[in-house]
């Protein structure tokens, strides 16, 4: 969760959404069982997941895949990363 709350802090978009998405992440971070709690509903009732834009920079020698995923998926991720993360090393 730091990791993606340090990726939209240094981000050079600083718009209304940019601001928004970082409000988002804030409230995650202080307020993690009730975000857990929302992102396990979505995980058992939503049956359906966004799709993930990809795009590919080309540097002529090799491809790099650039991602385009929504925030509410980058929340569910990085929750499920640290609590498996735990879980495992318990």
């Amino acid at each position: 969760m730091d990791r993606l709350r340090a990726e939209y802090s240094v981000k050079s978009r600083h718009d209304g959404s940019h601001r928004e998405e970082l409000e988002v992440i804030r409230e995650a971070c202080d307020h993690p069982v009730e975000t857990l709690v929302q992102i396990k509903r979505d995980l058992y009732t939503k049956r359906l997941f966004l799709e993930v834009g990809i795009e590919f920079m080309d540097f002529y020698g090799h491809l790099l895949p650039v991602c385009d995923v929504e925030l509410q998926e980058e929340l569910t991720d990085a929750f499920l990363d640290q609590v498996l993360e735990l879980t495992l090393h318990l």
